[in-house]
């Protein structure tokens, strides 16, 4: 499967948005393709019903005030400056660990050699507003 850069570019976007889960992503593009969501959301049209029912009253219109704060093109940008690929299922470069799981993750954001998966690793789950405290706990890990 081959994966275009304005979906690639719209997935990473919607990934950026603060209000949008991993879950809740993954959910939306069950039915819809990135970049239809990403433009739905920046034009403030609804998703179809399916996805609707699954959010909370008032969540698409924070979403979609979101959206319109983010240019796809610029979480791309940013992405390339720290050295980040942003990865989605699908790509022969995805984690056969992660596509094999009941539920992916919809998009990866990685940097390194991902050879290194097949050595022994751990796993850091974290959040997107961290503390200091478990940054640095996530670093001493990490090492």
């Amino acid at each position: 499967m081959t994966i275009g850069d304005d979906d690639r570019a719209a997935c990473a976007a919607l990934a950026a948005l603060p209000a949008l889960s991993p879950i809740a992503l993954r959910r939306i593009l069950e039915c819809h393709t990135a970049s239809d969501a990403w433009q739905r959301l920046r034009d403030g049209r609804p998703l179809d019903d399916l996805t609707a029912r699954r959010f909370q009253p008032g969540t698409f219109a924070g979403l979609a005030a979101q959206a319109r704060a983010v240019e796809p093109d610029a979480v791309v940008d940013a992405c390339r400056r720290v050295g980040a690929a942003i990865l989605l299922p699908g790509d022969r470069q995805f984690p056969r660990l992660l596509a094999g799981d009941p539920e992916p993750p919809p998009v990866l954001f990685v940097r390194g050699d991902l050879a290194h998966l097949a050595r022994r690793r751990v796993g850091i789950v974290g959040t997107r507003n961290a503390t200091a405290a478990g940054r640095a706990t996530a670093f001493e890990l990490g090492e």
